[in-house]
């Protein structure tokens, strides 16, 4: 089964600076998710859980690096006037602190900031090209 892990990072209050979810993504059978997909033998099904493992480490090292970013306000997450936040992304040092702030605005403004990227931002310079070829349409991320 092709199944991806989600971090939903967003901006929370002055109790709580951020909130986090992790989500998986796969086919739904009723209503539960596959977590690991039918194993033969305890070999498979060893393997199967190292391997999650592995991938639930590096979603908790993204999940610390994110929210450290945010509580030290470095990404500056919270509702995003879409010109605004195209030119904080720009400016940002690295790609992937680029897809660190993106990912971590709301989803409505990560649709209302991909609207204003795709649609008035020149594809041709800058950081528009990245934009465009790591925006995933289906889960407005940039991945």
């Amino acid at each position: 089964m092709a199944r991806s892990w989600e971090l939903d990072i967003r901006a929370g209050d002055a109790a709580a600076p951020c909130t986090v979810r992790v989500l998986i993504k796969g086919v739904l059978e009723g209503d539960a998710v596959e977590a690991v997909p039918s194993c033969r033998s305890m070999d498979e099904l060893k393997a199967e859980i190292v391997r999650m493992k592995g991938e639930l480490d590096g979603l908790l090292e993204r999940a610390q690096q994110k929210m450290r970013a945010i509580q030290s306000g470095s990404l500056g997450v919270g509702p995003a006037d879409p010109v605004q936040a195209w030119k904080k992304m720009e400016t940002l040092a690295t790609e992937q602190e680029m897809f660190d702030y993106f990912n971590a605005l709301d989803a409505s403004d990560r649709e209302r900031v991909a609207d204003y990227v795709l649609t008035q931002v020149s594809m041709f310079k800058g950081r528009g090209p990245v934009f465009s070829e790591r925006y995933d349409a289906s889960t407005h991320l940039l991945e």
